[in-house]
């Protein structure tokens, strides 16, 4: 497929010192200071926010914006919607306009079209929260997006290389019709999704050139393992980075990427940019999830040895799922009360 173009300061580092607010153990790449912002207009349901060219972009709403703990609480429930998966519901969101704005190692910032609402998930991810769509929420997530975008060199919404929707990839296939050049939606209905990220995508970027979208797969990825496994943040990221950057030679070969192979840096050059580690380093972390697997599979083989298998499945679980996710919460009982290693992953 053919990929949008995206700026070349899309893995900048533009971010310093920024420190963003944490509620109740959930970070929300918002600052104080933006909070502060926007409280100024606690009990209005108008804000007017300064765009990065300077003029005015206007957010209404019938429910005024709400006190400060309160607004904090909402910012908090909206992360905590997306379930640990915010960058895999965002790309999930079927024909969502979805623009990469910027990447750092820790977070991840998209401008969003209006219809973003609208469309419904896939993939194991349901629909943008209502969260967003309340005045505080959207003014924040706007407003700190805004004091990103000032500090790019280009547009925040015209220059960010908006996705290919699954629609206009299919009818461009089907030969019903072109992929549009222009897929920004009407500047009016355009705000920004500021989201943490569990994947060093700067770095990534950095080190691979990768267009927006297989970051966001890498990052996608990532979040799918740590929900779905019990391996740890770095083997999760390194598991995505070696599938992503397989994607990635190969869809130059296929002529589908505009680039040579030579500029891609192998696996290994690639894992230790983004990780800022050394080859034995890697090497390490390697040996640490080919560790983890062999354990996982004598865990599965005394399992299936063990004469309390068949009553464990007559009892409590009724199909090979079922077990999976007693064998889960049983390694996560080992790890996180007894503090041992867990056997499954």
């Amino acid at each position: 497929m053919a990929y949008a173009d995206h700026p070349a300061s899309l893995y900048d580092e533009i971010i310093e010192d920024r420190d963003y607010i944490t509620v109740n153990g959930t970070t929300i790449p918002i600052r104080t200071s933006v909070i502060d912002e926007i409280t100024e207009y606690t009990g209005e349901t108008e804000i007017h926010l300064t765009r990065p060219s300077g003029d005015t972009h206007t957010l209404t709403a019938e429910t005024p914006i709400p006190p400060r703990d309160e607004l904090l609480g909402n910012l908090a429930a909206a992360q905590r919607a997306f379930d640990d998966r915010p960058v895999s519901t965002l790309q999930n969101l079927f024909d969502a306009r979805l623009g990469p704005l910027h990447y750092t190692d820790t977070t991840a910032h998209f401008t969003v079209g209006e219809a973003i609402f609208d469309a419904h998930g896939q993939h194991g991810t349901g629909p943008l929260q209502g969260h967003f769509q309340s005045l505080g929420v959207k003014a924040a997530h706007l407003s700190e997006g805004f004091k990103i975008a000032s500090t790019l060199p280009y547009h925040w919404v015209d220059g960010v290389g908006w996705e290919i929707t699954r629609q206009e990839l299919y009818r461009a296939k089907m030969g019903d019709g072109e992929i549009p050049e222009d897929r920004a939606p009407p500047i009016e209905d355009c705000f920004i999704i500021n989201v943490p990220s569990v994947f060093p995508a700067k770095s990534f970027g950095q080190a691979t050139n990768a267009p927006a979208e297989i970051v966001n797969r890498t990052i996608s990825r990532t979040e799918q393992t740590l929900a779905e496994t019990l391996l740890t943040k770095r083997m999760a990221q390194l598991d995505a980075i070696e599938q992503q950057h397989a994607l990635l030679t190969t869809t130059i070969e296929r002529g589908n990427l505009d680039r040579d192979l030579d500029e891609v840096p192998d696996l290994d050059t690639v894992a230790q940019q983004a990780f800022g580690i050394s080859a034995s380093g890697l090497a390490s972390l390697r040996s640490q999830v080919k560790d983890r697997h062999n354990k996982a599979f004598e865990t599965v083989r005394l399992l299936s040895e063990s004469e309390d298998f068949n009553y464990v499945m007559e009892e409590f679980a009724e199909t090979i799922d079922e077990l999976g996710e007693l064998a889960m919460l049983g390694t996560r009982y080992r790890e996180e009360v007894l503090d041992e290693p867990p056997g499954f992953y």
